[in-house]
């Protein structure tokens, strides 16, 4: 019996001597999760260079969402099996004996590197190693997958607040009076070079997670497959998050970009088709799905950025077209948007038509005050109207008159979506996300109520009529 509990007793022991004596380094004990709190303001005794600190031995780890904790290699086994290791923010770290099988075992399951793992599994056991008192062994190899089984939770939260630590990056960068807002302009560029292969990037991703078969390790446990699949479903949602952050101030609004957005959204249906989806049809996963369809509507309107228009006045469309410039001065892009919504005109997608139908009344206004069509658009223009199959002509009647019409239509179902959308989820109501324990990172943003309440309402101020003149 004393030897079946062998590996049990050392690991606690590990485990009281890290609280104790604070022998983790400090990149060590601090988890993502902290930093995201930290960099959220909701810890106030730090500096903002010391956080600059913290995040630049991290900049390798922020600017590879795909594979953060890179893939197990040699090297780094035997780094971790001499017992001695240099992380990457300079501590030298002694590798216990008793942490090696636990170590080893995570790399294994969760496919990651062996120094990464040693780091989650120290900051584990200083931040959460309690549960481990919890456990009963049934020999070593048994308790050893126990304790990974504890572990993964902690795994997965982890790696979410990695890519959700971008959000407040994002958010001082934009606001000048952020307390990190000096730190995030010179940081920010460090970890996102290059905004739209950024973006592409993190759509990719995200379609591949939606497309991903079941882990081999969860697939004979009922039990684990759900978990793995909801576990897979709010990496999405994450993802999600942090691309409607990276639209909203940081990544410029070009036509490819934009075209990619939205025919992402309608190819996984606002991420409902999911290749493990029949593992989602309990109210848990229910509420995922939502939450994922919500912040897609969310995005797609906030990508056409009404607020520009609505102020400003219709686009310039006289210059040459540019791919680097504004979705609007990239005339292909407008015609493929276009095809995508209107032949989406369901209503789960009514406050995306709605959007776009705001945008192609400026559109129209900004055509109808010049001479003639610019060559250039002359094929998007063409295609506004392609039911009756008439060319462009400032005589016609304007298309998004029609459009207006068939949103607005009570049988489409726009205002009972509006009022879904604002009062039945996380993202506009904080007591559910309190209630439900969602996943979205912050409840009713200021700058979610914006894109829903805010531009559009601006625009609907206007009649059809006003925004041709």
């Amino acid at each position: 019996m004393a030897a079946e509990s062998s590996k049990r007793s050392k690991l606690i022991d590990v485990y009281v001597s890290y609280t104790l004596s604070l022998c983790c380094s400090h990149s060590q004990r601090r988890t993502y999760q902290q930093l995201h709190l930290l960099l959220s303001g909701y810890e106030a005794n730090t500096t903002p260079q010391h956080t600059e600190e913290i995040l630049q031995a991290r900049v390798d780890v922020l600017k590879n969402l795909r594979d953060p904790f890179r893939k197990p290699n040699a090297e780094s086994r035997k780094r971790v099996d001499n017992g001695s290791v240099k992380l990457r923010d300079g501590v030298l770290v002694q590798v216990e004996q008793a942490d090696k099988d636990f170590i080893f075992a995570i790399s294994t399951r969760f496919n990651i590197d062996e120094v990464e793992a040693l780091v989650l599994f120290r900051s584990f056991l200083y931040n959460e190693g309690n549960v481990l008192q919890d456990l009963e062994s049934n020999g070593d190899d048994a308790f050893v997958q126990q304790v990974v089984d504890a572990f993964s939770p902690f795994y997965h939260a982890e790696r979410r607040c990695l890519a959700r630590l971008l959000v407040p990056i994002f958010r001082a960068q934009e606001d000048e009076h952020s307390f990190f807002h000096q730190q995030a302009a010179k940081i920010l560029p460090q970890i996102i070079p290059d905004g739209p292969a950024f973006v592409q990037d993190v759509v990719d991703l995200y379609v591949e997670k939606t497309r991903a078969p079941m882990d081999k390790s969860s697939s004979n446990d009922p039990k684990l497959a759900s978990r793995w699949a909801k576990e897979s479903l709010r990496d999405q949602l994450v993802l999600l998050e942090v691309l409607f952050w990276a639209m909203w101030s940081f990544v410029p609004r070009q036509g490819p970009v934009v075209a990619k957005i939205y025919e992402t959204a309608y190819e996984t249906n606002l991420g409902s088709i999911q290749h493990n989806v029949t593992l989602l049809l309990d109210e848990e996963g229910a509420r995922l799905l939502q939450d994922c369809a919500a912040v897609w509507l969310l995005l797609m309107v906030e990508v056409l950025e009404l607020e520009t228009f609505s102020d400003n006045g219709n686009p310039d469309i006289s210059g040459p077209p540019s791919a680097e410039g504004m979705y609007t001065s990239h005339p292909d892009s407008l015609k493929r948007i276009h095809q995508l919504v209107t032949s989406h005109g369901d209503s789960n997608y009514a406050a995306v038509y709605l959007a776009w139908t705001l945008i192609v009344a400026r559109l129209e206004a900004a055509v109808l005050a010049l001479d003639e069509c610019p060559p250039a658009y002359r094929s998007f223009f063409d295609s506004l109207d392609v039911q009756n199959g008439r060319p462009f002509s400032k005589n016609r009647e304007p298309i998004h008159t029609l459009m207006f019409q068939r949103v607005l239509d009570p049988s489409v179902g726009l205002f009972n979506l509006l009022l879904s959308l604002l009062t039945t989820t996380p993202l506009f109501v904080t007591s559910i996300a309190w209630k439900t324990d969602s996943s979205i990172s912050e409840p009713n943003a200021v700058a979610y109520r914006s894109v829903v309440k805010g531009a559009p309402c601006r625009f609907l101020h206007q009649s059809p009529k006003r925004l041709t003149s």
